[in-house]
């Protein structure tokens, strides 16, 4: 990271702090919204089903911006791009503060999600840019979204204690401001691209779609889905399960995103270490039996501690799930260009449909009853992961 900075002009600098600043504001603002739902759906009279929908909505935002980022950064130039994409995030989050509707509310959500997919695009982009090639400066970028989720939950619970009855709206406003400032801040730095951007849109990238026909693909990306499907899910649902269970204070359940997102960070951190001796097959396999397990035990919880455990275990497990998967098929995507484009849009059907699913369940049933969805995912995964290790052996001894 020394040699990062000490290579980088000081007009990049700025730039690169103003990518932190919104990573941070990122998290903040994602993790808020999951933390704070079950205050906006009874502040807003809506049921469980259209909160699960507009968890949803900001996931179609998330993965339909991916299709226009190329073209944007080739006809506007990556800093307009940049810039005009990030206002989309305190907008929706000052949308959301204002309520009102559902149909204003998904607008909201859907303008967060693509303010999501944006950042996410345009800053890995641009560090990615300048690292040439260093892991160090990426992995301190996603850090700051990671700082920003932990403490998110922390502030809702900070400001809910002063102000009871409005407390949560004052967090997703401050949230608001953070986001607002760090747009202001990004108006003012200089941002380029040392090589031009690539438009996959043009027709230059291989548009071959025979990874579909490989095993090993349709095996990870099954994996993807699920996973998408139980990170989504637990990221927008998890305070409100733990609410709803009675089991746990208000206090608590507000804690649980940071504990899960705590759990992910050293799950993460544990992968990186493990990764240089162990096979991404066997790594998956012990990832996703353990989701399994975990996922049940969340279901048939009925004590804290054991909510708690299964909650962390959750964590540890999922972290690694989606880069093990990828690195798993690395071959299917270093032969066929347009393989990582479409598993990242398909995989991310689950994060969109899940959340919506538990919805609808928790209106007809419960919200126990609603998570029986991420039972099925965790055992899908833990199927995938299993027939993946055993493709692999055949393919070795064949």
């Amino acid at each position: 990271m020394k040699e990062f900075w000490k290579k980088l002009p000081g007009y990049r600098r700025m730039a690169v702090l103003e990518l932190y600043l919104v990573y941070f504001a990122l998290g903040v603002a994602v993790i808020l919204i999951g933390s704070t739902l079950p205050s906006l759906r009874e502040a807003n009279g809506l049921s469980y089903g259209q909160s699960g929908n507009l968890l949803s909505i900001q996931s179609v935002g998330f993965l339909l911006v991916g299709l226009v980022t190329g073209a944007a950064v080739l006809k506007l130039g990556i800093h307009k791009a940049y810039v005009g994409t990030v206002a989309f995030l305190p907008i929706g989050l000052f949308m959301l503060v204002r309520g009102g509707s559902f149909f204003f509310l998904a607008a909201a959500m859907f303008l967060v999600g693509l303010a999501k997919g944006a950042i996410t695009d345009y800053n890995n982009r641009v560090i990615s840019d300048y690292a040439e090639g260093e892991a160090g400066p990426i992995n301190s970028l996603h850090i700051f979204f990671a700082i920003g989720a932990c403490l998110a939950p922390f502030l809702a619970l900070l400001l809910t204690g002063i102000f009871p009855e409005r407390g949560w709206l004052y967090a997703l406003a401050v949230a608001g401001i953070l986001a607002l400032v760090a747009v202001i801040a990004g108006v003012f730095v200089k941002m380029d691209l040392t090589a031009p951007a690539a438009d996959t849109a043009s027709g230059a990238a291989d548009t071959s779609l025979a990874f579909f026909a490989e095993p090993l693909f349709l095996w990870t990306l099954l994996m993807g889905i699920c996973d998408q499907a139980l990170e989504s899910s637990l990221m927008g649902w998890l305070t409100t399960y733990y609410l709803e269970s009675g089991i746990v204070s208000e206090q608590v359940s507000q804690l649980t995103t940071s504990l899960l997102w705590f759990a992910f960070l050293v799950g993460r951190i544990i992968c990186m270490i493990i990764a240089m001796k162990w096979k991404p097959e066997k790594m998956l396999l012990i990832m996703g039996c353990g989701t399994a397990v975990f996922m049940i035990l969340l279901t048939i919880s009925m004590n804290a501690p054991l909510l708690l455990i299964s909650t962390i275990g959750l964590g540890l497990c999922l972290s690694g799930v989606y880069g093990t998967a990828v690195s798993n098929a690395s071959g299917v995507f270093s032969k066929y260009s347009s393989a990582m484009g479409l598993y990242v849009t398909i995989a991310g059907i689950g994060g969109a449909a899940a959340p919506a699913a538990i919805g609808w369940l928790s209106d007809a049933f419960s919200v126990r009853v609603g998570f029986y969805v991420l039972v099925v995912m965790a055992a899908l995964l833990t199927f995938a992961v299993i027939m993946n290790m055993l493709l692999l052996r055949k393919q070795k001894h064949a």
